[in-house]
């Protein structure tokens, strides 16, 4: 572990970059930190199926938009500038410094209250189905 000179927070072995405060902790040898064509992180896939009800969502989606099932996120992220791998809760990227997080409005990261649409019209449907069966067969 590196502990930056900074702030005092341990980072990993390999890191050039403080994950805290963005401070460089020197390279033991330098390597080719831009790569003369820039490396485009791989791809998000186009969908994402829900393991609980089977719905197909959206590949950008983090939660199921019928049963509101919370999609597991990614354990890394890539740094856009060198391709690194970083931890997620890494705010600058461990090998170049480019910084991997936006600071993001309170209201986006509070989310919904209340259930979406898609549910809601659901339970409606499911409720007058019920009554039609009943009347059908009662």
């Amino acid at each position: 572990m590196k502990a930056c000179p900074r702030c005092g927070h341990l980072n990993p072995d390999n890191a050039y970059v403080c994950e805290k405060c963005g401070y460089y902790l020197g390279f033991e040898s330098v390597p080719s930190i831009m790569p003369s064509t820039p490396i485009i992180p791989p791809e998000k896939p186009l969908v994402k199926v829900c393991p609980v009800c089977g719905y197909i969502n959206p590949g950008d989606a983090t939660r199921c938009q019928r049963c509101g099932y919370v999609f597991q996120q990614p354990q890394v992220i890539v740094c856009p500038r060198c391709g690194f791998e970083n931890p997620i809760n890494a705010t600058h990227c461990l090998r170049c410094g480019y910084p991997l997080k936006q600071s993001v409005p309170q209201t986006i990261v509070q989310g919904r209250k209340f259930p979406t649409i898609p549910v809601l019209a659901s339970v409606i449907i499911a409720y007058i189905m019920i009554i039609i069966l009943v009347y059908v067969l009662g």
